[in-house]
């Protein structure tokens, strides 16, 4: 067994527990495709979790920058002992890796959040959600094209912004989810200028209590999500078979929008979370009918 084969299953328990909706969806790529898709969305949850996990901003400086040059050492060959970079490089050898450049703004994204640089207004919240989740998705199409090239037909400028549209909807439904933890602790994690001068009492946000105030902002969101969601699906149009799998992320925020809606855009009364059984129900119905 190779190295590469032996890293796999490690980075299959990553993405399951890390970001289980991207590992069902992994499933319907291609199988081709599946090693460096999982590479690629494992890579994204280590760069994901450096912020939550410093204190300084520093300490997540160099982490991020680490991951900057062993990101370029793997795509050059010469890659650190570690599963992602192991498997990246692989990609590099059969030259459908991507550039060092397009994984770098996935970095710069992670740094832009560092410390307390949470975006200040709805803008920038949907900014940061395409810059992260949107840009993943739209890399993991891409990856799929150069594997599957002159199988699934040639790049589509259209559907990769659809790609990223979905993506970023589901970036902004991650947010969302995020409320539920962040008010256990007493707190609001929403840009300033959406909470205004709402004043948030722990105590009720601890007991489940969302400030009625704070109901609008999330409806803001939503509708974002909703656009998103309809903009991408449109953009996407005929989408071959073998380039489906990253559509298939239109299907949890199309949840999650239903249900903030019968919840009164209450983010803590919401069931935001999809049962694994219906999701791959539903998972099917787009692969089979299309974005």
């Amino acid at each position: 067994m190779t190295a590469r084969q032996m890293a796999f299953p490690d980075l299959e328990t990553e993405l399951r527990t890390g970001d289980p909706e991207r590992w069902l969806i992994l499933r319907f790529a291609p199988r081709r495709a599946r090693a460096g898709l999982l590479a690629l969305h494992v890579l994204n949850l280590e760069l994901a979790r450096i912020p939550d996990r410093v204190e300084e901003p520093l300490a997540g400086e160099l982490r991020l920058n680490w991951w900057a040059d062993a990101l370029r050492a793997a795509l050059a060959g010469r890659p650190e002992r570690h599963p992602v970079l192991v498997q990246l490089a692989g990609l590099g050898e059969a030259g459908i890796a991507h550039d060092f450049a397009d994984l770098e703004s996935l970095i710069e994204a992670r740094r832009a959040v560092l410390g307390d640089a949470f975006p200040v207004d709805r803008a920038a919240l949907v900014a940061h959600a395409r810059a992260t989740s949107g840009r993943l998705n739209r890399l993991s199409l891409q990856l799929i094209e150069k594997t599957m090239d002159g199988i699934a037909g040639s790049r589509h400028a259209d559907r990769e912004t659809a790609a990223e549209d979905l993506g970023t909807a589901h970036g902004l439904l991650r947010i969302l989810r995020g409320l539920r933890a962040e008010a256990a602790r007493g707190r609001v994690l929403l840009p300033a200028t959406m909470r205004g001068d709402v004043r948030v009492r722990a105590r009720g946000l601890v007991r489940g209590e969302w400030p009625a105030e704070l109901r609008g902002p999330i409806r803001d969101i939503v509708q974002e999500m909703m656009r998103l969601v309809s903009a991408g699906r449109k953009k996407a149009g005929r989408v071959p078979l073998a380039l489906r799998a990253p559509f298939l992320l239109s299907v949890p925020p199309a949840h999650g929008i239903a249900a903030l809606e019968r919840a009164g855009y209450d983010p803590l009364r919401a069931d935001l979370s999809v049962a694994p059984l219906r999701l791959l129900t539903r998972f099917w119905w787009r692969m089979l009918t299309g974005p």
